[in-house]
């Protein structure tokens, strides 16, 4: 059935090793039921259900996954199955929620090529409200396996970026869209290891101040992709921006300040002692009428007590983040709900006695909370063990992940 949801069951064995191609097998003990793989397969006219017969292609690539492929019997069409399993006790399929045509797929690419190829500028500038057009999808929608096959073709469109400050700072802005957050997909540790190689020589345009812009977002959008030791050459890296004494910060316009405060911010992995000299830092040189919305975005991924992708060791001390907290509660914050996310993530409950903070401040939060009248999705989670919802997620990422990746179960 076309244009509406479907199943596929979906089976693994470590045990089997007689069956053919074509066998009709029946499911027993050896094998392992997976998570059903859920999608839509789009088809003709959007909306409109159909059903229409299919045989399944099954191949392996060269990089050794396996490919899956419904071909459909009456037409040309051909819809490719997009899932992988993570390597956990109880594996996870993640699956596209839906399903662009194969031909959709090849226009969308082929209508990249052509534009990054070309001279015209403006075209360049509509590129992406281009692709939408093809794929008849807004940007948040577009699937995982559209986005990472697009990030395959911006890969290998890499000279294009040296063609002028428009075309990089384009092609930067939807790569990074594409491989965010960096991990989720089978291939993406290639991918990030590709992207990595433009790190130490930086932007081909650096001194074009959007083209500054877009290398901070892109390395903020995958920083989850990187291992621990390219988070911390980062962050050596852009220290010359962020610390040290007035006057030996190395200046940069304000909007580029911001997006270096959360780029880093973003990298989970750093050592909880880089986190603490960034964190005191922030709120060494702002005050709450200085402090805006992208410092405290930052200062909430830095002092997290949940992290997205980074391990529970890199969680900065309970002592530490207390102490940001109570600055934070006592300034006299015009709407304080501008700080309340931010202490709701600060202080939010985990179960976990070496993360959680004492019931005294728990208590102190609270009823901070409650005299200025913060809604109870803000007080919940410091109240109780909540976990992570979808919304969330994406709020701590600072835009929507990827549909079909779940960071944190």
């Amino acid at each position: 059935m076309t244009n509406q949801p479907v199943s596929f069951d979906l089976y693994s064995s470590s045990y089997r090793s007689g069956d053919c191609h074509g066998d009709v097998i029946r499911v027993d003990d050896s094998f392992s039921i997976l998570p059903p793989l859920q999608t839509v397969i789009q088809y003709g006219k959007k909306g409109v259900r159909r059903a229409i017969p299919i045989k399944i292609e099954a191949e392996y690539t060269e990089l050794g996954a396996l490919s899956l492929w419904c071909r459909s019997r009456i037409s040309d069409h051909r819809w490719k199955l997009q899932f992988q399993l993570r390597d956990t006790p109880a594996p996870e399929a993640v699956a596209d929620s839906q399903i662009l045509e194969a031909s959709v797929t090849e226009d969308a690419l082929s209508y990249v090529r052509d534009i990054l190829s070309g001279n015209d500028k403006q075209q360049v500038e509509k590129l992406i409200k281009g692709i939408g057009g093809i794929v008849d999808l807004s940007r948040n929608d577009w699937p995982l396996g559209f986005i990472r096959t697009l990030a395959d073709e911006l890969l290998m469109l890499l000279p294009v970026r040296k063609k002028g400050p428009i075309f990089e700072s384009i092609w930067m802005n939807l790569l990074g869209f594409c491989l965010r957050p960096g991990i989720g997909e089978s291939f993406d540790q290639q991918r990030m290891r590709q992207l990595w190689r433009l790190y130490p020589g930086g932007a081909a345009f650096a001194r074009h101040p959007r083209v500054r812009l877009e290398w901070w977002i892109m390395w903020r959008r995958v920083a989850a992709g990187l291992t621990p030791g390219q988070q911390r050459q980062f962050f050596q890296d852009v220290s010359v921006f962020l610390l040290g004494k007035k006057g030996e910060i190395k200046k940069v316009t304000p909007q580029e300040h911001f997006e270096i405060w959360m780029a880093v911010a973003n990298m989970e992995k750093l050592y909880s002692k880089e986190k603490i000299e960034l964190g005191r830092k922030l709120l060494a040189v702002t005050s709450a009428k200085k402090l805006k919305a992208q410092h405290l975005w930052a200062l909430s991924r830095l002092g997290a007590r949940e992290l997205l992708y980074g391990p529970a060791d890199r969680v900065i001390p309970p002592a530490e983040v207390s102490r940001w907290i109570n600055q934070l509660i006592s300034y006299s914050w015009s709407n304080p709900n501008t700080a309340g996310r931010v202490v709701s993530q600060l202080a939010r409950k985990t179960g976990d006695r070496s993360r959680d903070l004492d019931k005294k401040v728990q208590a102190d939060v609270l009823g901070w909370m409650e005299q200025n009248d913060m809604p109870e999705d803000r007080q919940r989670p410091v109240r109780n063990i909540v976990p992570l919802a979808h919304h969330d997620q994406d709020a701590m990422f600072g835009e929507s992940l990827p549909q079909g990746i779940i960071l944190r179960e």
